[in-house]
């Protein structure tokens, strides 16, 4: 069988939230060609994307947000620019990801390359009502991260039909997690993420101010500010901070590649996520790394995956109060030791990933090229 080259359209301006680590570890583990089609100055924080290449689109392709009425006009330009790429008899498929990448997905589907698109939904979002569009169109070729996305999107489906989780890098049936206290007897909690108010730092920030004095506990914090608009968080963030950050319980530190050294330092991670939050790489790196997680409840992919794994504590989302009750108990309470079971998560396992992707794309519907020669009668 001919190899097809998969296009990934990203429809972001950076990497902050980790999707073309995404697309890259499906790249690596598939026997497909991979391509990701990025935005003219697109920036990436993630690092190396090894098999995966890289095709640049001009300034005016769509935003992945669809924050405006010109992102949505780009959504159609870059459609109708790339239909015929798409509905030819080249060896070629196209999957779109975010919110703009899922309309476009739409577009070339209505515009006749049916068979050769595919769209996958990466957020908890708002716009319910477009997506079930999508679903109406798309069909099982609209693909969603787990059972809860779906149900969360209110579509209809049988276990992990049209579900196709991203890949969590290879995982051990079972791993001894690291005590939370470490051995100065204080929580090194982490946090991992762009400076976003959906992402709920300020929601830490205000139940570590209310901890009493006597608890030992730590939070560091590692990522960007994420795009302009959210400058007035982050600016508002850092000031209420600043008398934390003067007593050593707080710390933002800006963004680092080296994810696996800053989990190494840390005995626990937060998803502190107010809502949004499709799925999170930070909480599955750092379980594999034998760090459990601190997860608000308003993470509904992430909740059933906790209390199956026994990988860490719930808690309500944008609830400072409740948060700060929960960390001065496992402050003051003895740690006894603890197993991370990873076998509700083997559906998150590249193998399995990049399997099921496979299957989708060897089903594509690609016209046979014309026989030079064709058989007599």
């Amino acid at each position: 069988m001919k190899p097809i080259t998969v296009y990934h359209f990203l429809s972001y301006m950076d990497d902050a939230d980790g999707l073309s680590g995404h697309i890259a570890r499906i790249a690596a583990g598939s026997r497909h060609r991979h391509v990701a089609m990025q935005a003219a100055g697109f920036h990436s924080v993630r690092g190396g994307s090894g098999r995966l290449r890289v095709l640049r689109l001009g300034r005016s392709a769509p935003d992945g947000n669809l924050g405006s009425l010109r992102a949505w006009l780009n959504c159609a330009l870059l459609a109708f620019a790339l239909r015929r790429r798409f509905s030819g008899r080249g060896h070629r498929v196209f999957v779109g990801h975010s919110r703009a990448g899922c309309v476009v997905a739409l577009l070339l589907h209505l515009m006749g390359c049916r068979g050769r698109v595919w769209a996958q939904v990466h957020t908890l979002g708002r716009k319910r009502l477009l997506y079930r569009l999508m679903h109406r169109v798309l069909g099982a070729r609209l693909i969603w991260l787990t059972p809860e996305m779906r149900a969360y999107y209110g579509v209809t489906g049988q276990g992990w039909e049209n579900c196709i989780p991203p890949p969590a890098g290879t995982l051990p049936d079972a791993i001894q997690a690291v005590p939370l206290i470490s051995d100065a007897g204080t929580i090194e909690m982490g946090g991992m993420g762009r400076l976003v108010e959906w992402k709920g730092w300020h929601v830490v920030v205000d139940a570590i101010d209310r901890l009493p004095p006597g608890v030992n506990l730590r939070f560091r914090h590692i990522g960007a500010q994420g795009a302009a608009a959210d400058a007035a968080y982050a600016a508002a963030l850092r000031v209420r901070a600043a008398p934390l950050e003067a007593d050593g319980r707080v710390r933002f530190e800006g963004w680092t590649d080296d994810t696996h050294r800053f989990l190494r330092e840390v005995t626990c991670l937060i998803v502190a996520s107010t809502g949004s939050e499709g799925s999170s790489n930070a909480a599955l790196e750092a379980l594999r790394a034998g760090r459990r997680i601190l997860v608000s409840d308003a993470c509904l992919l992430l909740a059933p995956l906790l209390r199956q794994s026994g990988g860490g504590w719930l808690f309500p989302s944008r609830d400072s109060v409740a948060l700060a009750a929960l960390l001065e108990r496992l402050a003051s309470q003895p740690d006894h030791p603890a197993r991370i079971d990873f076998r509700p998560l083997a559906a998150f396992d590249p193998r399995a990933v990049c399997e099921r992707w496979d299957a989708l794309f060897d089903a594509a519907t690609i016209p046979q090229e014309p026989k030079l020669f064709p058989p007599e009668a």
